[in-house]
């Protein structure tokens, strides 16, 4: 659950400083909120189809699917130079990472 906490939160500053970075600081705001609006909203339908397939295969495959969801949308930042591509690619990966679903619910459970 840590590990999930800081795997989510940890590059999320960063994402919004190439954001602000790209767009500027008035339409990169507005084009963070947008996309962590849409996020949400994909992540609020993929949770209860990850929860239905949690219970017929178990927790443990779905808490690694979800980690896996998360961390690798981030690892092209790493190695994409500084192009305007990498703008565009923040915010699709962001918005992506709501295939995850709810990154905590599922510990919980």
């Amino acid at each position: 659950l840590f590990m999930q906490w800081v795997l989510q939160v940890g590059p999320m500053a960063y994402m919004q400083h190439i954001t602000e970075h790209y767009y500027g600081k008035k339409n990169g705001t507005s084009i963070w909120t947008v996309a962590l609006s849409l996020r949400g909203l994909l992540s609020m339908a993929c949770s209860p189809l990850l929860g239905a397939l949690s219970d017929r295969w178990g927790r443990r495959p779905f808490m690694l699917y979800k980690s896996v969801v998360i961390v690798l949308p981030f690892l092209p930042l790493a190695f994409l130079p500084d192009t305007p591509l990498r703008g565009n690619l923040t915010i699709a990966m962001l918005i992506a990472v709501g295939l995850g679903g709810n990154p905590f619910g599922l510990s919980f459970a």
